[in-house]
């Protein structure tokens, strides 16, 4: 008889081992799981806080550079094709240049590598044709080359901001959807 008591007290104590080793167990991986889905939530929730700072951010500077320059009177005096009047379109349209400059080298990291290529190259070629307008203008004004360079000047950097803006949309339009889950953003 006490053998069998001893068999059934040490399959007892073997079941309550086994009992609590599971339990033991089970409450290990429930903690596991619960501790990489709370990093997950923590990862996602960083990254909805910086989506929804950098779409505030790029709606801001669109509003900024959406305010029309007022370059009217620089564009009627350059028609007179005297030094001053386009040293002074030019100097217009660079500010309104510097303004778009500025603030794309604020968002830069917010585009893709491919958008940043596109608009590093647009804003190279506006430095350039504007080194050359300049240099040009320091040499004094050549009735012949002038224009040519002015004309290439001014589009460069209308290109620029047209692509820039253009780009910013784009992004916008992109973070807005990407915040609303796949809806488009109201407009």
């Amino acid at each position: 008889m006490e053998y069998i008591l001893s068999i059934l007290s040490g399959g007892a104590s073997g079941a309550i081992v086994i009992w609590l080793l599971k339990g033991w167990i089970l409450e290990r991986v429930k903690q596991s799981i619960k501790a990489e889905y709370d990093e997950k939530l923590e990862r996602f929730k960083t990254s909805l806080s910086f989506r929804e700072k950098a779409l505030e951010l790029l709606v801001e500077i669109h509003d900024e550079l959406s305010k029309p320059v007022d370059i009217s009177t620089a564009i009627d005096s350059i028609k007179t094709k005297n030094k001053e009047s386009v040293l002074r379109y030019i100097g217009e349209k660079k500010d309104e240049y510097n303004v778009n400059q500025a603030a794309y080298k604020k968002i830069r990291y917010l585009f893709d590598s491919f958008d940043q290529e596109k608009l590093d190259a647009a804003l190279d070629e506006a430095d350039t044709n504007d080194a050359q307008v300049l240099e040009q203008l320091l040499d004094g004004p050549d009735n012949v080359i002038m224009p040519g360079l002015v004309t290439q000047f001014l589009n460069s950097t209308n290109n620029f901001r047209d692509l820039f803006m253009n780009r910013l949309n784009a992004r916008i339009n992109y973070i807005s959807s990407e915040l609303l889950g796949g809806r488009e953003p109201k407009t």
